[in-house]
């Protein structure tokens, strides 16, 4: 593991433990999925709550990583490099499903992960409808 991606994940999980809410009788109420699930629960009732629960967890990353490379813009580098170098290792498996083949999720996660780094290679593709999300 390279030191870049050894910083993007520490980062990463740093991010979480400073900014990710926590609350206490959510996790009670949820006994093993934690907090979030809750959440999710609400939102996408018992049907669809572990989709809510993906966008959620696309959406608080993508949020904690602004975050951290706002409060350390040490970080910024070191998390384009990491995800540039987990793209070349097919950490994403784009090689044999492209990111323009993907549920809006997963486009979505891309996009936040990748297309930030400036790999305009990726063909992250959006409809009108999905932009506006």
């Amino acid at each position: 593991m390279s030191n870049e991606l050894y910083d993007m994940f520490v980062g990463h999980e740093v991010g979480h433990a400073l900014y990710t809410p926590y609350n206490e009788e959510k996790e009670e109420q949820s006994k093993h999925e934690g907090a979030w699930c809750v959440d999710a629960q609400t939102i996408g009732g018992d049907k669809y709550g572990h989709i809510a629960q993906q966008y959620l967890n696309i959406v608080e990353d993508a949020r904690i990583e602004r975050l951290m490379t706002n409060k350390f813009p040490g970080l910024r580098r070191d998390f384009v490099t990491a995800y540039t170098e987990l793209l070349e290792k097919d950490f994403f498996e784009l090689k044999n499903n492209p990111s323009n083949t993907r549920l809006f999720v997963d486009r979505a996660n891309l996009h936040y992960k990748i297309g930030v780094s400036g790999r305009q290679e990726l063909g992250i593709q959006f409809s009108e409808k999905e932009k506006k999300f």
